[in-house]
């Protein structure tokens, strides 16, 4: 089974993105940062690349704003039956997380996708929005469950495994230092719900990328300048329950280079 996670970054050019998925041939899509626009494009692009199964949440959750930092959501696709779960968590930005139950010739497996906001612009709403993520993934289920997603964490990842979450300060020698205050208010907070979401929460899921390739290998999802510095940060995510194999976690990024997102796509192959 091959899955396919990337933020389309609003663009306005659908249809090359959905060529270029069509190229890599997958059997479940999850899209972030997907306008009122193009989704009216994705309704009608998607089932013909061999994905009839499309869930977004403009229909999903509460009518949209076209404008804002909640004008973005979020889409699955997929070649098998698929239907969306109704969850009884609170979720502060319902528009920004997809929780489905996608049929496999296997089983079933629970798929869930979100796009984190960015602290700089939103402040502890993504605190508040990651906490709420690592509730719904947490409630209890006999089904293998993947998610995946633009998280906008972790700051940096060290080679020896160390997650720098961005509630610390990267010091120019030794190890990170976590902040007393972050943001206006108790930094341990924003440290841990970084954390959560990256040591795979309750339900232990695995970081498929780092679950294959550890953490002597960098690679980055999506990239800022900083004067005349040019920062990497591997924002984008997949995590597996361990039911899962994890057999290829890529990040794709022809895609960025070609201009069809400012974020490279993840792709994986797993088997039940």
């Amino acid at each position: 089974m091959r899955l396919l996670t990337w933020n389309l970054n609003g663009r306005r050019n659908v249809g090359a993105q959905v060529a270029a998925l069509a190229r890599r041939a997958p059997d479940i899509v999850a899209l972030q940062e997907v306008t009122a626009r193009s989704i009216l494009l994705l309704r009608t692009a998607l089932p013909e690349i061999d994905l009839p199964y499309v869930i977004d949440s403009f229909t999903a959750a509460a009518p949209w704003t076209a404008t804002g930092p909640r004008k973005y959501r979020v889409v699955v696709a997929s070649r098998f039956p698929t239907a969306l779960v109704a969850t009884s968590q609170v979720v502060p930005w319902p528009e920004r997380l997809l929780s489905t139950a996608v049929s496999l010739p296997g089983g079933d497996v629970r798929f869930h996708t979100t796009h984190i906001p960015p602290g700089c612009t939103n402040g502890w709403m993504k605190v508040e929005m990651l906490e709420a993520v690592s509730a719904v993934v947490s409630t209890p289920s006999d089904r293998p469950c993947i998610l995946c997603g633009d998280f906008n964490v972790p700051q940096a990842e060290t080679p020896d495994g160390q997650i720098v979450t961005w509630a610390e300060r990267i010091v120019s020698e030794g190890a990170p230092r976590l902040r007393l205050r972050f943001r206006g208010s108790d930094a341990r907070r924003w440290d841990a719900a970084e954390r959560t979401v990256m040591e795979g929460g309750p339900r232990r899921l695995l970081d498929a990328y780092r679950q294959l390739h550890g953490y002597g290998r960098e690679d980055f999802s999506w990239f800022v300048r900083r004067g005349q510095r040019r920062i990497g940060r591997r924002f984008d995510h997949a995590f597996c329950s361990r039911e899962l194999v994890i057999r290829r976690c890529e990040y794709l990024q022809s895609l960025r280079d070609e201009g069809l997102s400012d974020h490279a796509a993840l792709e994986l192959d797993v088997d039940l």
